[in-house]
């Protein structure tokens, strides 16, 4: 018979460094899939966790004959969301797969991750295309109308014509 063991839980303090910082898993096939014919499109998203501090940032493969199916070949851990930090998690990435070159990327319109994005993976004379996350132009478009004091009737019928135009082929 097991004796029962007493456990007390233990407050997790947070840890901040002072200074920018990040850290990028990649899985040991992810430089076999980035040359592959799948990897030409990619999605970025990024979710920050306010209580931590740190951010997860996924890089995945969208695949071409499914959409919806996504693999993933990097994560990345964050405590900040500027642009010294991506760049440090793209170069990052970039070494692990120097002649990557993806066609189309997927993200939110967040400034600094494209620019960085960009900056590291898209060469002179090669164009990679951005294709806005609708989801994040959709939850943008609803933060603005609600700033700006709308009756929530007329927000909601902005919205629904927002989405219509946006699923129109």
């Amino acid at each position: 018979q097991q004796p029962e063991l007493e456990s007390t839980p233990v407050p997790v303090q947070p840890i901040r460094p002072r200074t920018h910082c990040s850290f990028v898993l990649m899985p040991p096939n992810a430089k076999k899939l980035l040359k592959t014919a799948a990897a030409n499109v990619v999605a970025l998203d990024a979710s920050f966790f306010v209580p931590s501090g740190w951010q997860v940032l996924g890089l995945w493969i969208v695949d071409k004959d499914v959409p919806t199916k996504r693999v993933p070949v990097a994560m990345a851990f964050m405590n900040s969301k500027n642009k010294r930090t991506y760049r440090s998690v793209f170069r990052s990435i970039r070494e692990a797969a120097p002649y990557w070159k993806p066609l189309g990327y997927t993200c939110d319109f967040e400034s600094a991750m494209r620019s960085e994005f960009e900056a590291c993976f898209v060469q002179e004379g090669y164009r990679c295309l951005f294709m806005g996350c609708m989801f994040h132009m959709l939850q943008s478009i609803k933060r603005k109308l609600a700033s700006l004091g709308l009756p929530v009737a007329i927000q909601t019928h902005i919205r629904e014509q927002v989405r219509r135009v946006v699923v129109t082929p």
